[in-house]
């Protein structure tokens, strides 16, 4: 099973993210274990992270990086057959601007907004992206998609 760490505090409870990481890492990759850093910053830091990955000199919403792929270690902690379920673990990381959020989220509730970026940075973690018209077609599609699975969820 993936983990989901939250660093900082979320508008809704940390479980939710969790259970949003799942559906979509299951859905999406069904074969890698995810390990997941959120961490909810400010305008400041994002402007850094922004700089310093993109070249871009201004806030953003959400980051996402993939910082290692690898296969499962033999003595992992897994049971072993969650280690044959599984083929690689990839550590990853969400930067998620609070305040670029709120700023931009209009009639939107300040959850809602959370959870619409985050789920556009975890369809990133797992391949999807919107460089190319066709891409970012697909991958708007799948926002929509999981979009309203989650509200039913609700």
């Amino acid at each position: 099973m993936s983990e989901v760490y939250v660093n900082g505090e979320a508008p809704f409870p940390e479980e939710r993210l969790r259970q949003i990481a799942r559906l979509i890492f299951s859905a999406e990759a069904p074969q890698t274990l995810f390990q997941l850093s959120v961490s909810i910053v400010n305008d400041a830091e994002m402007q850094h992270y922004n700089w310093m990955y993109r070249g871009l000199r201004k806030a953003t919403d959400v980051l996402s990086f993939v910082s290692g792929r690898m296969s499962l270690p033999p003595d992992s902690e897994l049971s072993a057959s969650e280690r044959g379920r599984y083929a690689s673990l990839v550590l990853c990381d969400i930067l998620i601007d609070i305040k670029q959020l709120d700023r931009q989220r209009g009639k939107n509730t300040l959850e809602s907004e959370f959870i619409s970026v985050y789920v556009h940075g975890l369809l990133h973690l797992t391949g999807y992206d919107h460089i190319r018209s066709a891409d970012a077609k697909k991958m708007k599609e799948k926002e929509e998609h999981y979009l309203k699975v989650i509200q039913g969820d609700n």
